[in-house]
C-alpha cells in the first residue's frame, strides 16, 4: 500500500475529520458547491467514502474555487479563494503528513511560515528577526510584488517532484496546484481582472496547501542568501553593519528570484509608496504589521503601529454601538452586542499581546467600550436600567 492509499483510506479520513474538524467551525464558508461545514459533517460516512475511492482510483478532482474580494486601502482588490469543504478536507490531509514528513527536512533559519514545521507563524518569526538584528544595523526591506499571482506553475511542479518523496502524491497535489477561481457572472469576471490573476499562472490564496507552494518555491534560493537574511513568505528583511554589503545581499537575492519569473521592487520604488526601503542605524521600521522599535537604550522591542491602533480602536468603537430601536427587537441583544466587542478585543490580544505597549493599549481599549456602555445605559428607560445596566457592565467585562 502507497502513502496515498494509506492517508485517503475510509478509516484514515474518519480519523482526520475527528482531528481536524476543529479547524472546521460552523460560520466556515462553503465553495462553489454551497455544502456547508454542517452538510459536510452529517453526511461524513458518505462523504470520506466518497474521497476515499475517487482518490485512490485517481478519478478525483478538486473543484473550482469561489472568490471573496477584500477591499485594500489603495483602492486594489486582495482576491481569496475559497475551496470547497471537500477540498478543503482533502488538502488539509496533506498539510498535516507534509508538514510532519518534511518540516524539520524543509526549514532555513532564515524563512519562515505558518506552517508547523517551518517557522510557525508571525510571532515566532519577529522573535527570530529579533534575535539575530542588531540596533545599529543597516537594513533593506523588501517584499516580492504579487508573490502567489506570478509563481510559475511549471516551475513549481519541478519544486514539488524534487522536495515531496512520496510521488504518489504527486498527481493529487499538481492538481492542487492547478485550481483556479471559478467566474460564473460578470461579477466575478471583473473581480478577477481586477486582482489581476491570470489563468494558469500562480497559486490561488486561500487554499490549505498554499502556504507549502510559496514556502517550497524560493527555499533553494532561501538557502543561498549571504548575510544577514530573513523572508517570511513575501515579506523580506536583509541586513547587517555593513551599508554596501547589505545592498549586495540584497541585489543578490532580486537578481535570484527574478530568474524565477518573479519581481522585487528596485530601491526606493515606486515612488508613491516605496516597497523597497534602505532604514539606518538606530531608526525604527515596520515588519509583518509590528513596530520595531531600536531607538534609545535596551534590546530592539515590538509595538503596536500608530495606523493599527487607530484601526483597532475604531472597529471597536463600531462593535460598541448599538441601534436600540433594532436592538429592542432581538432576543438577548445586550448578550450578542458585548460578545461582538469582547471577541474583537481577545482576537486583537492574540494578535499584538506579545508587544510591549499591548497591556496599556487593552486598558484603552476597555475605556473605549466603557464610555459606550455609559452612552448605551444613558438611552434606556428608567425599567430597562433596573433590569439591564449591571449586566451590561458585566457583559462588556468592565
Amino acid at each position: 500500500m502507497n502513502t496515498l492509499d494509506r492517508l485517503f483510506a475510509k478509516q484514515s479520513l474518519l480519523d482526520a475529520w475527528e482531528e481536524h474538524k476543529a479547524s472546521f467551525p460552523k460560520r466556515t464558508l462553503s465553495g462553489v458547491d454551497g455544502i456547508t461545514r454542517t452538510d459536510f459533517a452529517n453526511t461524513i460516512e458518505q462523504q470520506v467514502a466518497d474521497i476515499s475511492e475517487r482518490v485512490r482510483f485517481k478519478a478525483f478532482g478538486f473543484s473550482k474555487l469561489r472568490p471573496i474580494a477584500i477591499p485594500k486601502e489603495n483602492g486594489g482588490i486582495r482576491l481569496i479563494n475559497v475551496p470547497t469543504i471537500r477540498d478543503r478536507f482533502v488538502q488539509k490531509v496533506l498539510v498535516r503528513f507534509l508538514s510532519e514528513q518534511y518540516g524539520e527536512s524543509w526549514k532555513v533559519p532564515s524563512s519562515f511560515s505558518s506552517l508547523k514545521g517551518t517557522g510557525d507563524g508571525v510571532q515566532n518569526s519577529l522573535e527570530t528577526v529579533r534575535k539575530l538584528l542588531k540596533p545599529t544595523d543597516f537594513v533593506i526591506r523588501a517584499d516580492l510584488s504579487k508573490y502567489f499571482d506570478t509563481i510559475d506553475r511549471p516551475q513549481m511542479r519541478e519544486v514539488i517532484k524534487s522536495k515531496v518523496r512520496h510521488r504518489s502524491l504527486h498527481e493529487l497535489l499538481f492538481g492542487a496546484l492547478a485550481c483556479e477561481t471559478a467566474i460564473r457572472s460578470g461579477e466575478e469576471k471583473a473581480i478577477f481582472q481586477k486582482a489581476g490573476l491570470k489563468a494558469g499562472c500562480g497559486i490561488r490564496q486561500g487554499m490549505p496547501l498554499s502556504p507549502i507552494f510559496s514556502y517550497l518555491f524560493l527555499l533553494n534560493v532561501d538557502r543561498q542568501v549571504e548575510g544577514g537574511f530573513h523572508r517570511y513568505v513575501d515579506d523580506l528583511l536583509f541586513f547587517g553593519a555593513d551599508k554596501l554589503t547589505v545592498e549586495s545581499h540584497f541585489q543578490a537575492y532580486r537578481a535570484a528570484v527574478t530568474k524565477r519569473g518573479l519581481r522585487v521592487h528596485e530601491m526606493g520604488t515606486p515612488k508613491e509608496k516605496p516597497k523597497t526601503v534602505l532604514i539606518g542605524p538606530r531608526n525604527n521600521f515596520d515588519f509583518l504589521g509590528i513596530k520595531l522599535v531600536r531607538a534609545g537604550p535596551g534590546a530592539i522591542r515590538f509595538e503596536i503601529p500608530p495606523t493599527s491602533r487607530k484601526r483597532i480602536e475604531t472597529e471597536v468603537l463600531e462593535a460598541c454601538e448599538i441601534d436600540l430601536g433594532d436592538a429592542r427587537k432581538q432576543k438577548n441583544w445586550l448578550l450578542t452586542s458585548a460578545n461582538k466587542a469582547n471577541n474583537l478585543v481577545r482576537n486583537y490580544r492574540g494578535a499584538y499581546g506579545f508587544c510591549s505597549d499591548w497591556p496599556q493599549f487593552e486598558k484603552t481599549l476597555k475605556q473605549l467600550q466603557l464610555a459606550m456602555c455609559r452612552r448605551i445605559v444613558a438611552q434606556l428607560s428608567h425599567a430597562e436600567k433596573r433590569a439591564s445596566a449591571d449586566t451590561l457592565l458585566r457583559l462588556f467585562g468592565i
